[in-house]
């Protein structure tokens, strides 16, 4: 142990913390007990000094005291802003922290001195978070100028270049790695992933086989038993089921955001948290995951980062009145009252004359009333929550189908309920005007089987399922999937393998993911003489209207029934096997 008591080694005190600055740059260079007596001199030197405070930070970084590393540091650079390690350790602890404003300033500010890879690593990875794909690469190069063998730097190289859609650069990078590594099987997994997006699936498939993945399962079979875990409350079963599915997409939204929500109802909020801030980095904007964000972070004490997520969430959706109602009770909380009454005012806008803040136009006002014991207000206001249930062997997702099937039609629902009184749930769904045909009895009869390969993308589970039952029941050989990008991939790998699809059957809307009209023009420049069916559970979506316009051969409505998909298919399709047979 080295005693200092304050000796200042024959030196004044503005000599000896100069001398103690120009020892502090050879720390880098040295380890163990040699290290540990340069700092011991350099405090001995200058304990209160700029390099006394950059040395305790060095010491409790290296203690994982991360609070503390971070306040030396400041100290160190209140005494000399010119430390520039300082700013660069500063930086990359701040980039824990998530204060990444912050760490960018500081992180730049430590490639004054002598050029730290950590710190162009650590400016890399913010820049790639936030969209900035051209800075991101730039510093990912200049990690390679001073460390060319750093696996990581390559591989962040190959996803920014991935992000950026240049895959054969991707690929390049990835193979330097590869070249070194030939065994290492999430390079391989990274490699497949990059072939896969780019559209070569065969190439994928080796690499998913190097990587030891297997491919043979659906990716929505992991997700349907996901779901069934889920509903059961086997919620630990149910997040080892999305992350396979993950496991194999990685940056699949859905999957994602199905963990996510595992994990918040499994209690988990840190994993819950880190899963939803991958999805905000991968589609840049989602008002519901900003609002779940608040909500954990709201459940951990954490009313900063709630608000700014409430705030993130109103800026993208400004209408959700539970949003307001959450921040205006954080306000009353924290005694900002003018702030809290500028919400309740927005919230009781929204709920004035139009409560459910629908478009103009006519609706059907239906009630359900019964005469049981009510909810509490308590619960009241948790009801339509996924997972929220008061019943053992309740799955917490009935009124939430309900809500979302409501609000997908254009419609609302509410509830009112007393105590020992019951309940009354009330909807609110758009009318069609006019009259209904009169049924003149007489239908002419479809001719329902039929042959050839049908392709369905639809992103609920039980469309799917329905539409495989029919399409089979006729004669039709089926395959399905639940997005846009997986559907552009199954119809380029069906025609390269000379068994093209005979019809596509597109869902319009796909929450989160590719819908219908972007995926059938990407078909459109695959094969122009594809047959794509547009499907829609809203029959007035101009889309919907003029189908030609945007590629499609025909409309069938959803839910699907066995006459309306036969007749359209039996319109559209030639009896004889699809075309490129």
């Amino acid at each position: 142990m080295a005693v200092t008591c304050g000796f200042n080694w024959g030196f004044s005190s503005a000599d000896a913390c100069t001398k103690a600055k120009m020892l502090t740059p050879a720390l880098a260079d040295l380890s163990g007990e040699s290290r540990t007596k340069q700092e011991d001199r350099i405090l001995g030197l200058c304990p209160d000094g700029s390099a006394g405070h950059f040395v305790l930070g060095l010491r409790h970084e290296r203690q994982k005291e991360v609070d503390e590393a971070i306040a030396e540091y400041r100290a160190a650079l209140e005494n000399d802003e010119n430390i520039a390690e300082a700013h660069g350790n500063l930086g990359l602890l701040l980039l824990k922290k998530g204060a990444r404003d912050e760490a960018v300033v500081e992180l730049s500010r430590g490639l004054m001195g002598k050029a730290d890879p950590r710190n162009h690593r650590g400016l890399a990875d913010v820049y790639y978070n936030l969209g900035r794909l051209d800075e991101a690469e730039e510093e990912f190069k200049s990690v390679l100028v001073e460390n060319p063998s750093q696996v990581s730097a390559h591989i962040g190289l190959a996803e920014v270049y991935k992000k950026g859609k240049r895959f054969d650069e991707a690929i390049a990078e990835l193979h330097k790695v590869a070249s070194t590594k030939s065994r290492d099987r999430e390079i391989h997994r990274l490699l497949a992933e990059v072939y896969r997006a780019k559209g070569e699936l065969a190439q994928a498939g080796k690499e998913y086989l190097l990587a030891g993945i297997d491919q043979t399962s659906p990716l929505e079979e992991y997700i349907r038993k996901g779901d069934e875990y889920l509903i059961s409350r086997e919620y630990e079963k149910a997040i080892e089921m999305y992350q396979d599915a993950i496991i194999k997409r990685p940056d699949w939204t859905k999957a994602l955001e199905k963990l996510g929500d595992a994990h918040m109802a499994a209690g988990n909020d840190d994993e819950a948290i880190a899963v939803y801030q991958k999805i905000l980095s991968l589609d840049g904007g989602n008002s519901g995951i900003h609002y779940s964000l608040g909500v954990l972070f709201e459940r951990q004490g954490a009313l900063d980062k709630a608000v700014a997520e409430y705030q993130e969430s109103l800026r993208l959706d400004p209408d959700n009145g539970d949003t307001h109602r959450r921040l205006a009770d954080i306000y009353t909380l924290r005694g900002k009252n003018q702030l809290a009454i500028e919400e309740y005012k927005k919230l009781v806008a929204l709920r004035a004359d139009n409560p459910h803040q629908l478009p103009p136009g006519h609706y059907t006002r239906i009630a359900v009333e019964d005469c049981g014991c009510g909810i509490s207000q308590e619960n009241l206001v948790r009801i339509f929550d996924p997972y929220f249930t008061t019943k053992p062997k309740g799955s917490g997702l009935g009124l939430a189908s309900v809500y979302s099937i409501v609000k997908r039609h254009g419609g609302a629902v509410e509830v009112s309920s007393i105590l020992g009184s019951g309940t009354t749930f009330t909807i609110h769904i758009p009318a069609i005007p006019g009259r209904l045909p009169e049924d003149t009895g007489v239908n002419e009869p479809v001719e329902l089987r039929g042959r050839g390969r049908v392709l369905v993308m639809d992103d609920e589970d039980l469309v799917r399922e329905i539409a495989t039952y029919i399409l089979g029941f006729m004669g039709y050989e089926v395959a399905t999937c639940a997005d846009g990008q997986e559907a552009v991939e199954l119809f380029r790998a069906a025609l390269t393998n000379n068994i093209p699809f005979s019809a596509v059957i597109l869902d319009l809307t796909i929450p989160g993911g590719v819908g219908g009209k972007e995926t059938a023009a990407r078909i459109m420049e695959i094969d122009p003489d594809a047959v794509l069916i547009v499907s829609s559970g809203y029959s007035s979506d101009p889309v919907i209207a003029n189908f030609r316009h945007y590629g499609f051969s025909g409309v069938v409505s959803k839910p699907f029934d066995t006459e309306g998909l036969a007749r359209e298919l039996k319109r559209l399709v030639p009896t004889g096997p699809p075309h490129g047979c």
